[in-house]
């Protein structure tokens, strides 16, 4: 290790099957001693997560991210190896998720001088995201909106409508969901919002709903499940819901439900139409954090395939289906009880005491004969618990007994019995217990392992202990590697506990492929050329040069009045093109005369593989008819 938390390259070790983790083909192995540490890990071939990202659109025109072509990632490992906790240990790779809590969120979304209009902007476009929203009822999570009769505090809408957990462990599908989880970090942002429904008064309230963000002294309306705004007849000015029910045809002239779908306007424009004023939908400032401290022995596992343990929660819209583009991590947890380190990891210690050093075994015995001995672990995590197995050893005399009791809530439930003598392995699974698929999200829960004898007591005992809970994870939130040279940092807020220092061991585990290789980016505009001035009868059609153009299959194009693409001038200027040919028709009613436009372009190829965006390039509309005027 070197000074200032700059890791040095480790070696890239042989691949392993720890713990049951999916194989690798490569796997990658530092171990962290400071609160913070960066080191590289450089992916080879050509395809990753990215750049074979891949959509669909349904049959009413949504359009969502399946699974990519390719993940190279296979399992991302953090190990408390120390003899001190380990406290909110956090990996980021290229700069990318740090969504971690609403703190870290909102850096990751806003720059610092923005305006409001821009925070707004920048907030709309994060959960718009075709790879953090996604539009599915069927598949949706919990209540499709709150229980009007209760408090927002108590409504179990909570726990969907949270941001933080809505882009960790689930996704914000829907759309009264996804314009909650928009309104509340436009508050934590410092703006006025609103969670509007476009139904009646009285109810009920799962018709359509939306954000109307206040920024430049008045309201104005995003819906990020349908990934669209709606501009004035300014075409600058965001529209408010009232506009939007004056004037429906703004919502009949703009594309809505993404950049992948096909041609789709005047969406909900019949509820837009009806309803007025939209009902509000309480919400409180529901935020989450994915804080988490791994005790001495224990290991958070990211992976990224799905082992068929999920929430369905109460979702009234079908019968239970998989959850869409989740993953399940693990929460392993082996306390060392050869080493009174466990001791800080347990709840309650009831007659028991580390097995001298000459005694039949290593581990924990019980102090007094004839009396109950037993250990209590609480398991924790930041994400909800869907599944989970206790395994470990007893030890047991002639007159041993030993059993194992889960507890979710109020009242304890028996798992696993054993009577002696002889070695004893417990392996029982407690999803039975949890009873994840219906039940309210569980974070937590306690293990009880319980043994006792007639004879000598350091006879008899627990020799080992692993409980292992399966997690429900965003796939879109985990931290994944990309082709080329990555940045890691390891973040941690140090350590819990005066015992020694940190040593937290980080593996990687990925594959590699060069089936496809992405095509060249475009290279050059052809119409308008860049940086020309253009009178807006002849903006028809934007053209440009593909470096090779037999391998492109498909374009996306994104034309913006900010060089930074904050946001496109409508949600009709972010669109694929769903051709080869190097041009895309303008909705040109939209542009405005002396505006200067910024456009670029990205490709395709057959395989399914995405270029680099191409370079960005400009345009001016003339101020006149002729070009060059004004």
């Amino acid at each position: 290790m070197t000074s200032g938390g700059k890791l040095d390259a480790g070696p890239v070790v042989a691949p392993s099957q720890h713990g049951g983790e999916p194989a690798a083909d490569q796997v990658a192995v530092r171990t962290v001693t400071t609160p913070v540490a960066e080191y590289e890990i450089t992916l080879g071939g050509t395809l990753d997560g990215f750049n074979s990202a891949a959509y669909v659109t349904t049959n009413n025109e949504k359009t969502m991210m399946e699974a990519p072509r390719f993940q190279p990632d296979r399992f991302l490992r953090l190990e408390n190896i120390g003899g001190t906790d380990v406290v909110n240990p956090r990996v980021v790779i290229n700069g990318r998720r740090q969504w971690h809590t609403a703190e870290d969120l909102l850096d990751s979304i806003l720059r610092p001088g923005m305006s409001d209009r821009e925070k707004a902007f920048a907030l709309f476009r994060f959960f718009s995201r075709i790879d953090v929203q996604a539009h599915n009822n069927d598949l949706r999570v919990d209540e499709v909106v709150p229980d009007p009769d209760a408090a927002p505090g108590s409504n179990t809408f909570r726990e969907r409508a949270d941001p933080i957990k809505a882009v960790n462990c689930y996704y914000p599908s829907g759309c009264i969901l996804s314009a909650a989880n928009l309104v509340i970090m436009a508050r934590r942002a410092g703006l006025p919002a609103r969670l509007l429904a476009a139904a009646p008064l009285e109810g009920p309230y799962d018709q359509h709903g939306g954000a109307e963000i206040e920024y430049d002294g008045s309201y104005h309306y995003f819906d990020p499940e349908a990934r669209t705004f709606f501009l004035r007849r300014d075409n600058e000015t965001v529209a408010s819901y009232e506009d939007i029910h004056r004037d429906p045809a703004l919502v009949l002239r703009t594309h809505a439900h993404g950049f992948a779908a096909r041609d789709c306007k005047g969406a909900f424009i019949l509820l837009y139409r009806e309803h007025f004023p939209p009902y509000q939908v309480p919400v409180e400032q529901w935020t989450h954090r994915m804080d988490l401290r791994l005790r001495p022995g224990e290991e958070l596992v990211y992976r990224w395939r799905h082992e068929g343990r999920y929430r369905y929660g109460r979702n009234p819209r079908r019968a239970p289906g998989v959850p869409y583009r989740l993953a399940n991590g693990l929460l392993r947890y082996s306390p060392p009880l050869r080493d009174r380190v466990y001791r800080d990891g347990i709840v309650q210690e009831v007659n028991t005491a580390m097995s001298s050093p000459g005694a039949r075994f290593q581990g924990l015995c019980a102090v007094l004969a004839g009396q109950p001995a037993s250990v209590t672990w609480k398991v924790e995590s930041p994400y909800p618990i869907v599944g989970g197995r206790v395994l470990g050893r007893f030890v047991l005399g002639t007159e041993g007994y030993c059993e194992v009791a889960v507890c979710v809530g109020a009242s304890w439930e028996r798992v696993w019995v054993g009577e002696g003598p002889g070695v004893l392995d417990v392996a029982a699974d407690v999803s039975p217990v949890l009873d994840p698929l219906t039940s309210p999200a569980i974070y937590s829960y306690y293990v009880r392992f319980t043994f006792g004898t007639l004879e000598r007591p350091d006879a008899v005992g627990l020799q080992s202990v692993r409980l292992e809970s399966d997690l429900q994870m965003s796939q879109t939130a985990l931290p994944a590697l990309s082709v080329g040279r990555n940045e890691v940092a390891v973040r941690t807020d140090g350590v819990g506990g005066q015992r020694g220092g940190m040593r937290l061991r980080v593996s990687h585990g990925w594959n590699e492929s060069t089936e496809s290789a992405p095509p060249a980016a475009p290279v050059e505009a052809s119409w308008p050329p860049d940086g020309a001035v253009v009178a807006l009868p002849e903006l028809t059609e934007l053209t440009w040069v593909n470096a090779v153009p037999d391998e492109v299959a498909d374009h996306h194009v994104v034309v913006s009045t900010r060089p930074d693409f904050l946001l496109p001038v409508s949600p009709n200027f972010d669109r694929l093109v769903f051709a080869a040919e190097s041009r895309w028709k303008v909705a040109r009613s939209f542009l405005r005369r002396g505006v200067t436009y910024y456009w670029r372009v990205r490709s395709r190829n057959h395989w399914g593989c995405w270029s680099d965006w191409g370079p960005t390039w400009r345009f001016t509309v003339a101020a006149s008819g002729r070009p060059g005027d004004g």
